[in-house]
């Protein structure tokens, strides 16, 4: 496990010293391009979000229904 943390570490570490060694056009077309991919996964995500908040609701409902004896 040690090793596995320090390689992700390094791996890290090298994303970091290319992503300054590239031009800023690179830089400012790279993080362009990453926030159009993450606004799908947003919005995927919220959906997740409302469909499980709804089937808690719907089970407080139901539990608050049963508690009252109806």
């Amino acid at each position: 496990p040690y090793v596995r943390r320090l390689n992700d570490w390094l791996a890290k570490v090298r994303t970091d010293i290319a992503w300054y060694a590239a031009p800023q056009e690179a830089r400012k077309q790279a993080l362009l391009q990453d926030m159009k991919n993450t606004g799908k996964y947003e919005r995927g995500s919220m959906v997740w979000l409302w469909v499980g908040l709804g089937i808690l609701g719907s089970q407080v409902v139901r539990f608050l229904m049963n508690a009252n004896g109806g």
